[in-house]
């Protein structure tokens, strides 16, 4: 039976990744794509028989870059119908869970963080305030 597969993307839309190509990619891309993946299952459900959720590498200009996408048999419906699910349901923003995992991995997730230690988390800026929107702070070691 012929396979198909629909790129979902490597973090929920919304939420920043690591870039290919920087220092840091090399040390998160597998947490952040197991954390989305695992986020998908909580939103869609478990693959049916035909489908599953799996990690790509794709060639690009400064590296390769992973995403998360879905596997279908191509003549199996309910394996289609989950692969469009994921397209259309796939979250676009981190929930506690994931950004949990990510923590439990060393893997900040505040907006503009481009380094990783545990225990980062966001602090708004007083209003007003001229620079950054966000600032974090450590809370926790490595």
């Amino acid at each position: 039976m012929s396979r198909d597969r629909i790129e979902i993307g490597p973090v929920p839309a919304e939420e920043a990744c690591a870039q290919v190509g920087s220092d840091r990619y090399a040390r998160v891309w597998r947490a952040e794509c197991n954390a989305f993946r695992n986020q998908i299952r909580r939103v869609c459900g478990d693959e049916p028989d035909g489908a599953s959720l799996v990690i790509t590498s794709n060639p690009h200009d400064f590296g390769s870059y992973h995403d998360v996408a879905v596997s279908y048999d191509e003549g199996n419906d309910a394996a289609l119908s989950y692969a469009l699910k994921c397209e259309r349901e796939a979250p676009g923003e981190w929930d506690d869970e994931a950004r949990a995992e990510l923590a439990s991995k060393g893997v900040c997730t505040a907006t503009g963080c481009e380094h990783d230690h545990r225990g980062c988390i966001e602090v708004p800026q007083p209003f007003g305030s001229v620079g950054a929107v966000l600032r974090h702070k450590v809370t926790g070691r490595l």
